[in-house]
């Protein structure tokens, strides 16, 4: 890696890329055994399903290149339906037809903190 970065914090995801690409490294830890990330709706809504997302706003990071493209091609979102995620909530709950994502271990405990009315 060009001597750049001697360790790094990222997900499994990453280190399958890296072999996929031929880049040596090691993974030295396993935090989530899987990954704990999740899309929120609002409740009462219409929204069950993956389908019931496309043409939403989605509050959802940049750099993704994990799920979002699978969410792409299987059920049609395109990147128009994305908005800048900064993990605050505020947009999110002001907006009863979006959707956010996050980790299932703190994002829903944020939103409830802030004040999630149904």
């Amino acid at each position: 890696m060009g001597g750049a970065v001697d360790f790094f914090m990222g997900y499994g995801i990453d280190a399958v890329n890296a072999i996929a690409q031929g880049i040596p490294i090691i993974t030295v830890a396993a935090i989530f055994q899987k990954d704990p990330q999740c899309l929120i709706a609002h409740p009462n809504t219409a929204t069950k399903t993956f389908t019931d997302l496309k043409g939403k706003p989605i509050y959802i990071s940049a750099a993704n290149v994990t799920y979002w493209p699978l969410l792409k091609a299987k059920y049609g979102f395109t990147d128009e339906q994305k908005r800048p995620y900064n993990f605050n909530p505020a947009p999110f709950l002001t907006d009863k037809n979006s959707i956010q994502q996050g980790y299932i271990t703190s994002e829903p405990f944020a939103i409830e903190k802030q004040g999630w009315h149904s």
